[in-house]
């Protein structure tokens, strides 16, 4: 005999389901929570498709899965770890998209995995594992013929060429107005936007490595190895101008023991500068700490920063980003959680390093704590296998409706 006492959970009103929801965004935010909502009923799942809609276009980010490219490239799958659960998960590798897994190291930017150093193609690909359908984007090559003017002519560097990072303004599912803008072999600049045949090189006035990039207040910012920081106009479409924001922080001793810096909004979009420490001379050297820099728009000058308050920072091969862990109680506050970005697999095909320099080295990975300068391990690491890119923050994507079934 039936109960008469138990509720129909498919008859509660929508606006009821709507404020069930919207608890779990503010309270607790993690991508799984969203498909066992949807996965309750038709109703709670017609609820869910509206919400993703208002989720894509307000977006308040969500806690990065650790993206562990070797593990499963044989079975045609992606791994990931999960902070939250402190556990792996697989997801199948997206029909067509094989070939962009196997081999070479990724970045990663709103979701979407870029792979832009295929010597034998020079194609740059954006990749989203996260969707069915509509999960690779086409961009332009990377041109390494001697007639393209704007990648260094050094000999045989111009072979070697690779994406050191790479940024888009927006994500492709929520803007298709978006743009890409990436260091290309560590010295140049370029971007592109949606339908353009070439990337177009920026005029940043001098041949200086560059180690980061972020689109902050509608502009791209990018940080030299010197430390001085630049911004680039992109509203000006044939030649952006690129002016100084602010020069290098008080901490010349500090600069010159890494090539580490990075550039990241903060939860309040204040523009953060956090230089990583470690030995540039060793290539088997791990990371000692970090330094984090808040800048003063009016000063422009850098002001060191000790409590990141409230906030946890992702940075590695991605690009840098920020997260409330009042909003992510996943993720611990006042801490940097970084990646191994030391580019393997670029330097050896680059000759820079060899077999025997990864004897015995594992990837460089942890989570710092800027109060006490602790570092603690949130994966164990691993070996480094140069058949494999490196790990790498990817943060999951919401489908969009059209992309579901029920």
């Amino acid at each position: 005999m039936a109960n008469n006492n138990m509720p129909d959970w498919e008859k509660l009103p929508n606006h009821v389901l709507a404020v069930i929801l919207h608890k779990l965004i503010n309270n607790y935010i993690n991508i799984k929570d969203y498909i066992y909502f949807s996965a309750v009923c038709r109703s709670w799942h017609s609820v869910y498709f509206e919400e993703v809609h208002v989720r894509l276009f307000h977006h308040k980010g969500q806690i990065p899965l650790l993206m562990l490219p070797g593990k499963n490239l044989y079975d045609e799958a992606l791994s990931f770890y999960n902070l939250t659960d402190k556990r792996l998960c697989s997801i199948p590798v997206p029909v067509g998209a094989i070939s962009f897994v196997e081999d070479f190291d990724f970045l990663s930017s709103h979701g979407w995995l870029v792979k832009g150093d295929d010597l034998e193609t020079n194609h740059v690909r954006l990749l989203n594992p996260f969707l069915l359908v509509g999960n690779v984007i086409d961009l332009p090559p990377i041109s390494k013929k001697r007639s393209s003017t704007w990648l260094d002519d050094e000999g045989d560097r111009y072979y070697n060429y690779y994406m050191k990072k790479v940024v888009l303004s927006a994500n492709p599912l929520v803007n298709p107005n978006y743009t890409i803008m990436a260091i290309v072999d560590a010295t140049c600049l370029v971007y592109c936007k949606p339908g353009d045949k070439v990337w177009t090189k920026v005029d940043t006035m001098r041949s200086v490595r560059m180690c980061d990039i972020i689109y902050h207040k509608d502009q791209f910012y990018f940080v030299r190895q010197n430390g001085q920081v630049f911004v680039c106009d992109l509203n000006h479409s044939h030649h952006p101008p690129v002016s100084l924001v602010a020069p290098a922080p008080n901490a010349t001793e500090r600069l010159y023991t890494t090539e580490g810096m990075y550039l990241v909004e903060s939860t309040t979009k204040d523009l953060l500068l956090i230089i990583r420490i470690r030995c540039p001379f060793s290539f088997n050297d791990v990371t000692h700490g970090f330094t984090v820099f808040k800048l003063d728009n009016i000063k422009h000058t850098w002001i060191e920063v000790k409590n990141l308050c409230n906030q946890a920072v992702f940075i590695g091969n991605n690009s840098s980003f920020s997260l409330s862990t009042s909003d992510f109680p996943g993720c611990n506050p006042n801490c940097i959680y970084y990646t191994d970005d030391n580019n393997i697999l670029n330097k050896l095909r680059c000759d820079r390093y060899s077999i025997e320099d990864l004897k015995d080295r594992h990837y460089d990975m942890g989570v710092f704590n800027l109060e006490d300068r602790s570092i603690e391990r949130y994966y164990p690491t691993e070996p480094v296998n140069p058949k494999d890119p490196s790990p790498i923050w990817l943060e999951p994507t919401l489908k969009l409706p059209s992309l579901l079934s029920y």
